[in-house]
């Protein structure tokens, strides 16, 4: 089982470290796909991997776990520990079959772990972010892979 730990920065590192997250998203990330509304994964999200695909069901339902409930602490850390444990099967899958966007796709996960690992709390922003980014990744990203993990 993968653990994460999270830093607990006083409340002043904690706005600026939000800040520098939000402000991120605006600068670097596209968004492009629209967010569906019931937050749920449709057959347009399809990977042609089933454990993927099942890996990414499930992180929309603990997202909408998340908004239903916002405060738990809880559910914000049992959402980036499975981020984290999908990272690492869907990476492994890259080195296994020698996938050629390895580096870059890593890249981009490491970057959202990192930024979301600073989250002390959510509001609107935040959950807007956590689900176009997921949207956005799956279907600007993900799809790039389809067919090269054998």
């Amino acid at each position: 089982s993968v653990r994460l730990l999270c830093v607990v920065y006083p409340v002043s590192r904690r706005l600026l470290v939000l800040s520098n997250f939000l402000s991120s998203l605006n600068s670097n990330h596209t968004m492009a796909f629209p967010i569906p509304s019931p937050y749920e994964w449709d057959a347009s999200f399809d990977v042609k991997y089933d454990v993927i695909n099942d890996q990414h069901k499930e992180l929309f339902k603990l997202i909408r776990e998340l908004d239903a409930d916002r405060a738990s602490g809880d559910k914000l850390t049992a959402l980036l520990n499975y981020v984290v444990l999908h990272f690492t099967h869907e990476e492994g899958m890259f080195d296994a079959n020698k996938y050629e966007d390895t580096a870059s796709h890593k890249a981009t996960h490491a970057k959202f772990v990192n930024d979301a690992k600073a989250l002390t709390s959510i509001g609107d922003s935040e959950m807007t972010f956590i689900k176009q980014w997921l949207v956005d990744h799956i279907k600007a990203t993900d799809v790039k892979y389809m067919g090269k993990l054998g």
